[in-house]
């Protein structure tokens, strides 16, 4: 079914539903009128309530409502006992009464359900109201655009549009300022290493022989096609109507059949490939960081095409460069300085040590497994490898579920392989890292010195010389490069107004959300990732795309340094010095600021920032960076306020709500307390700015989306679970950010320190029993052996040897558990009432296997649901529209802020 198709087929559903529902309305008011007539006519309360039961059964077919149990046969017993007093049958008469207003708030909800929907996808086929049409705006004619849910164009956003437009512009268009024999002579220097010519040499030419014989022997079929198609959705290439294409064309065997077939006649002949059609138009959308980004509205059946052979570029580089790393890297020194004069008093401490428990081999396996070449996949099922600021709503769902899951590696936690790969969870594993390697060094008064910066629009700026030197001295054919630059060199044209005079060809960068971008960009910075663990003999950069961190001592931070800049220069790319800082922390006994937390050195000044938090060097903590956070407050006030469907500002909340959270950072061990706090005062201060404007609501979504509901519906006394509950119940599903922080609030460290001073204190427990097993076979096999080491010998080699400081290092890095939640009999029993199927991830009818999120929103809510519609569902699930918003809300919001 074609993505039109879909739409209109959807639209149809929902207004026979709607129909249907608005007929079975106006059916139950007249019944209702009836029963309550029917009802006044009788005089005696018995008699009111016989027919008020028996109305409700011939009427409108309720029999076995609960609030019927027992008042059929109390009513009975009145007809024989006169002790079952009027007041008494009036109390139930008024008790199944209630099940009339029940039935009315089903029929009414469901319509404002269906309604709510229904506005949504209506605003997103009208132009924005009052707003010409400027060159500068893509209009959106498409059912899945979020951005056309606005009352205006505000003029800023165009003119900031234009100034990144032009600036774009400046770089796709001009040649980079860079000398392919630098370029050369720097390669040359690099790998070309006199003094181990035997090891790296051998690797290199191994490396070059590989990529030189590289083939594409795969053909492709349908399950490696449905493997490019994720790999396109996940990329965010296409928006609309492009990307519902995508998502329908998987589920179409037969057409997935033909498709391959032609793909594999294109492969064929890859080398002489060219682009069909010229120019190629460029979408610049714009992101919730505020950036806009240049993507391509190619053809859907040449994305692939390119896709697939991205993918099978970078999942080999990927093993290539693996297996020289294996072979050519430095691996850290080995710090054993100061061994014990007797040499088998020393061997028995070690091998009473599991090797594979300690700090150095961690960071040797973690480092491998998510920061080496992570932007690559290792697979053509794994595909690309999204590059973003915020997880998708599934998974930030998904998160809630298995959060108290932790593992390392991973922002969150084993059983959650569909998160632990993306780009978003080694941001947040890489802050975690790099917090608890700090709070190790400064609570062993080591000074802790960290370095961060990146490359100033580093896909878009990257030299064509510079990429082709590079991927010619790595070995690649010459039939590849001239592929790769016919790639490149694309004629481009913007999608509603042309560049500056004629379309032009591309002079410099690779296009935005392209595998075969990422691979060009992972080769060369791959040759950054081995310069600075050369320079630095054993360290290494910790790197996610073009994000560079390094930390440790400050000589490793400064040789890094110097190595980044003089690789900057011969590749002709340009620091992003805003991005750019270092800090020194070294805190004294009792976590004071020590002197040495100042440097007069060369690295470079700056804050260090993570997201929207920057490091505190004066108590090593991260901060809220208030000035950043109140920027995004005053532009996310102005879009939720454009919105002109209450859904959509659901919709927009809910993406700016998880951008905060992983801007944020997730909550963490290493992070404490106080980081959970920071977060809760931030959001309710968020929140109040946000609805600033609408003073009515005293900084409180629930009652602004009331007072909406009542404004455009005439519908009063909303209940908060309607606000809060999953839309497959008929709610809208509004998140609350402050029941994720609370539930982990309660199993925070007050001070994160104190696990490294209790794994201090396992060490000397560790010490006593080594020194008396020592001890026992010192008397047993030989009493001639000197006296076991002292503990400062002991402990000076603790990053290969502690298992307790391992253990530390492990568990500061994991988020805490999120703390249960006790459920009610009466919410368990209302969970077991709705269907088996068809929930959202983390949500069904079992309390056992809901997240902690959805049993908090259950346990808080049921009462209020209960009384208003008789269960946790609005209405019926067979009258809710919720095909439709599920459709709509599938699309990634396009902000136009």
């Amino acid at each position: 079914m074609t993505p039109l198709l879909l739409a209109s087929t959807l639209e149809d559903i929902t207004k026979t539903k709607l129909r249907k529902l608005k007929q079975s309305q106006v059916q139950f008011a007249a019944h209702r009128k009836n029963i309550v007539d029917d009802v006044n006519k009788e005089s005696t309360q018995a008699d009111k309530l016989r027919k008020l039961i028996d109305g409700l059964g011939k009427k409108l077919g309720i029999h076995k409502e609960r609030r019927l149990i027992n008042v059929q046969a109390y009513l009975q017993q009145s007809s024989f006992d006169s002790s079952v007093s009027e007041s008494e049958l009036k109390a139930l008469r008024t008790q199944v009464e209630g099940i009339l207003d029940t039935e009315g708030s089903k029929y009414e909800f469901a319509g404002l359900f269906g309604q709510l929907v229904s506005d949504w996808n209506d605003y997103h086929n009208l132009p924005a109201a009052g707003a010409a049409y400027s060159p500068t705006i893509k209009q959106e004619d498409s059912l899945l655009i979020i951005s056309n849910d606005e009352s205006f164009v505000d003029g800023a956003v165009v003119e900031e549009m234009s100034r990144q437009r032009k600036e774009w512009e400046a770089l796709a268009f001009s040649y980079g300022n860079v000398s392919s024999s630098d370029v050369k002579g720097y390669l040359k220097e690099l790998f070309e290493d006199p003094e181990f010519p035997t090891a790296r040499g051998k690797a290199l030419k191994i490396l070059q022989k590989q990529l030189q014989n590289f083939k594409i022997k795969e053909t492709l079929d349908k399950q490696s096609l449905r493997w490019c198609i994720d790999s396109l959705l996940k990329n965010d290439l296409f928006s609309g109507e492009k990307r519902q294409s995508l998502v329908e064309l998987k589920k179409r065997s037969d057409v997935l059949d033909e498709l391959a077939d032609s793909l594999n006649m294109d492969l064929e002949s890859i080398t002489t490939w060219n682009w069909k059609s010229s120019p190629v138009f460029i979408d610049l959308r714009k992101n919730l960081n505020g950036k806009f980004r240049a993507y391509m509205d190619e053809d859907t059946h040449e994305a692939i095409l390119l896709q697939f052979v991205g993918l099978s570029w970078a999942t080999y580089l990927k093993k290539c460069l693996n297996e020289f790393k294996a072979s050519a890297w430095t691996q850290p020194p080995r710090k054993h300085e100061g061994e014990p004069d007797d040499p088998k008093a020393f061997r028995h401490v070690w091998l009473t040590r599991n090797t594979t428990e300690n700090l150095r081999s961690t960071r040797l396996r973690e480092y491998q497994a998510s920061y080496f070449m992570t932007q690559l996949p290792k697979s053509m099922k794994e595909g690309a490898r999204e590059y973003k600021d915020e997880p998708d709503e599934a998974v930030q769902t998904s998160n809630r579920a298995t959060r108290n899951q932790a593992a390392i590696g991973g922002v969150l936690g084993a059983g959650q392989d569909d998160d632990t790969n993306t780009s978003f969870a080694v941001k947040q594993s890489l802050l975690r890292t790099a917090t608890t390697e700090m709070l190790i060094s400064t609570q062993m008064q080591r000074p802790f010195t960290i370095l961060q910066s990146d490359f100033k629009s580093f896909g878009p700026s990257l030299p064509h010389t510079t990429i082709f030197t590079v991927l010619e001295y790595l070995g690649v054919s010459p039939d590849w490069l001239n592929f790769f630059k016919v790639f490149l060199s694309c004629p481009l044209a913007l999608t509603a107004a042309p560049l500056s005079g004629e379309p032009r060809v591309r002079q410099r960068g690779v296009p935005d959300s392209h595998q075969l971008s990422d691979m060009m960009g992972e080769a060369i910075l791959f040759c950054l990732d081995y310069a600075v663990n050369k320079q630095t003999q054993g360290a290494n950069l910790y790197r996610l795309h073009d994000d560079l961190w390094v930390w440790g001592e400050e000589g490793v931070c400064l040789a890094a340094w110097k190595e980044i800049q003089k690789f900057s220069k011969f590749m002709g790319m340009e620091l992003n010095m805003d991005k750019t800082g270092s800090e020194v922390v070294a805190l004294g006994p009792s976590n004071t600021p020590s002197p040495l937390s100042i440097t007069d050195s060369i690295l470079p000044k700056g804050r260090v920032r993570f997201g929207l938090l920057y490091l505190d060097p004066a108590n090593g903590q991260w901060v809220i960076d208030e000035g950043k956070v109140n920027g995004y407050i005053e532009e996310v006030r102005k879009h939720l306020g454009a919105c002109r469907s209450i859904l959509a500002w659901i919709q927009a909340w809910n993406s700016f709500s998880r951008f905060l959270g992983s801007n944020f950072a997730h909550p963490a061990h290493c992070f404490g307390l106080d980081h959970v706090n920071m977060m809760l005062k931030a959001y309710r201060r968020i929140i109040d700015g946000i609805l600033s404007d609408r003073p009515s609501a005293k900084g409180n979504i629930v009652e602004y989306l009331r007072e909406r509901v009542k404004e455009d519906y005439n519908i009063e006394d909303v209940p908060a679970g309607f606000i809060y509950l999953p839309v497959e119940l008929g709610c809208l599903e509004v998140h609350n950010p402050f029941v994720d922080l609370l539930l982990v609030r309660r199993n925070c460290l007050k001070n994160p320190g104190d696990k490294i001073k209790a794994a201090e204190e396992q060490e000397k427990k560790d010490y006593e029993d080594d020194k008396k097993l020592f001890m026992e076979a010192r008397q047993r096999y030989n009493k001639s052996v000197k006296p076991f080491i002292p503990f400062s010998e002991y402990i000076k080699n603790r990053e290969e040897t502690s298992k307790a400081l391992y253990q530390a290092y492990q568990f500061l890095k994991t988020a805490p558990e999120q703390g249960d939640v006790p459920g009610s009999v009466k919410t368990k029993t209302a969970l077991k009432e709705l269907p088996l199927e068809g929930w959202s991830k983390g949500f069904g009818n079992d309390w056992t296997k809901l997240s902690p999120y959805w049993k908090w929103m259950a346990q808080q809510h049921c009462d209020e649901m209960l009384d208003r519609f008789g269960g946790l569902p609005v209405s019926d699930r067979k009258v809710l529209v919720v095909g439709l918003l599920k459709t709509l809300r599938s699309e990634k919001v396009r902000w136009q802020i």
